[in-house]
This record gives structure tokens, C-alpha cells and sequence, in this order.
């Protein structure tokens, strides 16, 4: 269910925005934001210089929980000025296209029974068995460096690595894209089903202290979960990702009444199938991140449709508009003029169909320099190889990867989405108010399935 949470400036949108909220009658999704889990996906993570992100994890049993976290930066660079940033295409000068390398980086964490640990993505976490901690009347809550070197963030330490070194490592100022943490067991190398794992991530803008929050999702392992690192989100081993998203939401540039602001809403989605060992061990060129797309189908307050189709590929990262006119905001399906009405409805649903995962078809935009032979004729941002495969089909995904839990990951379903949202505020003489909530998470994708591949790690861990 969406939770949603407002900026102080703000409050005085509860009732109208409850409205937006109200949901009955819908079935109940296997990925939820309120109960501990052995997954939890925080699907949207920033760290740019103007925005950091705060991360709490919390272990809720009464054990010690390990934890094998993985950070996936979508950020790309322009196709041809590669020094340029960029979410998307528009970002970039000309006719340049915004080619994302999928980066992945990983790190354990032991955390204590009955609490949470936090940290800051910009400067990631110290390891500190004896620093200074942060309480009321202690040092400050601020996640930064101290003097003595240390970092007083709030939550006990992440108990990993040796002393005063980075326990959760940093992202630095150019990092879009999501955070992603299993539950394993003391060997930080087989997935636990323990289902003791909570988040949540707290948006800051810092010139101005704004703040966006929302509850990171968790997946629950079941009976099923067989120890090895392929994780089968199917309702077998892991409970499934939900067939549809729903996301209700101001129109683009509709005015909200009490305050007289201007409102867009950015959208955070990203895969649920995820190959994170294939991510972790490729090199320049030869990035192992799916093709994925959703179609999106607009409601408005008088039950008119219209559409719209998001590509993902390690993640989708936009204001509305962006999706389908990133440069006439007026004319996207998602505008206030085009939809006539100040509020919408909009139900994402992942394609059905298959594609190569891996191998000499792997479905992929190629990117500048890319390795893969099939980019060898084609321009950069062309979508190649086999992305339409049948599985019934004679090896149809030709030299396909095994993962090391023993899955062909050749020919498999389009991947399933996870999402959240961000609503800005805009009102001249004032800051930028923000509010960041959960989507609806609708139905199971249990005749379909995704799976997350995971690397392990050989990170010894330091028990406080």
C-alpha cells in the first residue's frame, strides 16, 4: 500500500491527498513495505552533489542478521561527450543518446539483533567498534566524518570490515539507481530465510534541509529457498513481484489547491529479474543488464485511457513527461491539458514475451565501444539480438551463461518492475517541497517468475 509522507510545508494537503491514496478491493501483493523480509529493494538511491540519500536498515529478530547489500548506478554518459552525465536522452547535447553502463558494487553488513543500522550513500559507513555514537545530548546525528575520523551516524555499527574502514562503501556524487540487500547466513555466502529485514531511505535536498521519505520493499523467502545464489522469486523459493504497479498521481503541471503549487511527479522503476553475478564480473562494454519495458496505461478522473511505454533496462529514472515527451511537457499523455483533470491513475504492467539474457543474442542496447560483436555494424543505442526468443525453440539464446546456482539464464520472461514515486512542489518565493511515497503493488507474477543472481563476496566479518 502507498504510505505516504509530506514535508512540513505541506501538511496541510492530508485530506485531499488521502484521497489520492484510498484503495479498495485489490488483491493483495507479495512485495510489501510493511512486513520484514529477506529481500529488501530500495529502488530509489541518489547521491548527486544537490541530493544524498540516508539509508536504515533495521534487523527485526532477535538474532544477528548478515547482509550482502549491492548498489546498481544507472547513471550513464552521452554517447559521443562520454564525460557528460546523464539519466536520460534529453540530458544530452544534440541527438546524443544517454547510454547507461548498469555499475554494480557490493558490501556485507552484521547487524545487530533488534536494531537498525544508517548511513549516509555519499560517504557510506565506517566501521568503528569503540568511536563516539550518536544519541539526544551526544554527538550530532549528521552521518558526516567527525574530527577524530570516525562517523557518528545513528544505529549501531555495520560490523564488517576491519577498523576505521568503509563498511558500507560510498557512491561518491554522480549515483542514480538502487540498493538492493539479502539476507545470508554468517558465511555471508548462502541466502537465509531468517525474514528479518526492514528499510527505509530518507531523500535529503541539501541546500535547503528538504526531506522525501518512503519504505523500502521486502520480498519474504518461503519454505522453498534451496541455499543456492540463484534467488527464484516464483512464490517457491521467494515470494513473486506483482503483476501490475499502480501509481496514483497529480497530472503533470496540475496546480494543488491549498497551496497554489505546481506539481510533477518522478518515477523510480527498476527490474525485478537482476543478474548481479553477470553485473559483477563484466567488463567495459559487455554490461549484463536486461531490456525491459512497461506499459503504462493512463486513467483519468472521468475513466478516459491513454498510454504510454517506459524502457528499463537496470532502471528507469524521470519525471512523467519524460516518458513520452521529455521536450514538450504539454503534449505528454500525462499533462494536464491532454488528460483535462488535475488527478490520474496510471497501471504499469511489464510485457509478457521472453528475451536472451546472455549469451551471442543478448537482448541489449549496444553502448559506445561496445565488446559484444553484435554492435560491431550497429550505432550506439541500437537494441540488438534476440529479444523475442521462444524457449520451446532450439537453442535460441545461443552460448548462454549459467549462473553458479546452476540456471541457464538464456531464453527467461521479461522482467517484472518495482517502483516508487516523488512528488515536487513548486510554488514561486519557495523552496522545492517534496514528497516521495510507495506504489501499489498488485497481483503475482507466480506463473512467471524472476530471479536475481548474486555473487558472493569473501569479506570477513568483524562481530562487535
Amino acid at each position: 500500500m502507498r504510505g505516504l509522507k509530506r514535508s512540513p510545508w505541506l501538511h496541510g494537503l492530508g485530506v485531499l491527498l488521502a484521497i489520492l491514496v484510498v484503495s479498495g478491493g485489490h488483491a493483495r501483493a507479495d512485495v510489501t513495505t510493511d512486513q520484514s523480509g529477506s529481500i529488501v529493494v530500495f529502488p530509489k538511491v541518489i547521491s548527486d552533489g544537490t541530493r544524498d540519500t540516508l539509508v536504515q536498515l533495521t534487523n527485526r529478530s532477535n538474532m544477528q542478521a548478515q547482509v550482502h547489500c549491492f548498489y546498481i548506478n544507472t547513471m550513464g554518459a552521452c554517447s559521443v561527450t562520454s564525460t557528460t552525465s546523464c539519466r536520460i536522452d534529453t540530458d544530452c547535447p544534440g541527438t546524443e543518446q544517454c547510454i547507461r553502463a548498469c555499475q554494480e558494487q557490493d558490501f556485507d553488513l552484521l547487524l545487530t539483533a533488534q536494531q537498525p543500522t544508517i548511513w549516509r550513500a555519499s560517504t557510506g559507513r565506517l566501521q568503528t567498534l569503540l568511536g563516539p555514537t550518536c544519541s539526544i545530548g551526544g554527538p550530532p546525528c549528521s552521518c558526516f566524518p567527525t574530527p577524530s575520523g570516525t562517523q557518528a551516524c545513528p544505529g549501531t555499527a555495520p560490523g564488517t570490515g576491519g577498523e576505521g574502514s568503509n563498511a558500507v562503501k560510498p557512491v561518491g556524487t554522480a549515483f542514480l539507481g538502487e540498493l538492493k540487500c539479502v539476507q545470508v547466513d554468517p558465511s555471508f555466502d548462502i541466502p537465509s530465510g531468517q525474514n528479518s529485514l526492514l528499510g527505509e531511505a530518507v531523500i535529503e535536498t541539501l541546500p535547503t534541509g528538504q526531506i522525501s521519505e518512503y519504505n523500502a520493499l521486502t520480498i519474504s523467502a518461503l519454505a522453498g529457498l534451496n541455499g543456492d545464489d540463484d534467488l527464484n522469486l516464483n512464490n517457491g523459493e521467494y515470494n513473486a513481484c506483482p503483476n501490475n504497479l499502480r501509481l496514483n498521481h497529480f497530472a503533470e503541471g496540475a496546480t494543488e489547491a491549498f497551496s497554489d503549487a505546481t506539481v510533477s511527479t518522478e518515477l523510480a522503476l527498476v527490474p525485478c529479474t537482476e543478474l548481479l553475478e553477470q553485473l559483477a564480473a563484466a567488463t567495459p562494454g559487455t554490461s549484463a543488464a536486461p531490456r525491459s519495458t512497461g506499459h503504462m496505461i493512463i486513467t483519468n478522473e472521468m475513466e478516459q485511457t491513454f498510454s504510454a511505454d517506459v524502457d528499463v533496462d537496470c532502471g528507469f529514472y524521470g519525471r512523467l513527461f519524460e516518458i513520452d515527451s521529455p521536450s514538450n511537457p504539454s503534449v505528454s499523455n500525462f499533462s494536464v491539458g491532454v488528460l483535462g483533470f488535475q488527478y490520474a491513475t496510471t497501471t504499469i504492467t511489464p510485457p509478457g514475451g521472453s528475451i536472451c539474457y546472455t549469451g551471442t543474442a543478448r537482448c541489449h542496447l549496444c553502448a559506445p565501444l561496445d565488446a559484444d560483436p553484435q554492435c560491431a555494424s550497429a550505432a550506439v543505442g541500437q537494441q540488438v539480438g534476440n529479444c523475442n526468443c521462444n524457449a520451446a525453440a532450439t537453442n535460441p539464446c545461443p552460448g548462454a551463461l549459467t549462473s553458479s546456482g546452476g540456471q541457464l539464464l538464456g531464453c527467461l520472461p521479461r522482467s517484472g518492475l518495482l517502483g516508487v514515486g516523488e512528488e515536487f512542489y513548486t510554488l514561486t518565493g519557495r523552496p522545492d517541497g517534496s514528497a516521495a511515497f510507495n506504489l501499489f503493488n498488485e497481483g503475482s507474477r507466480a506463473n512467471v517468475g524472476d530471479i536475481i543472481t548474486v555473487p558472493t563476496t569473501v569479506i570477513p566479518p568483524i562481530v562487535p
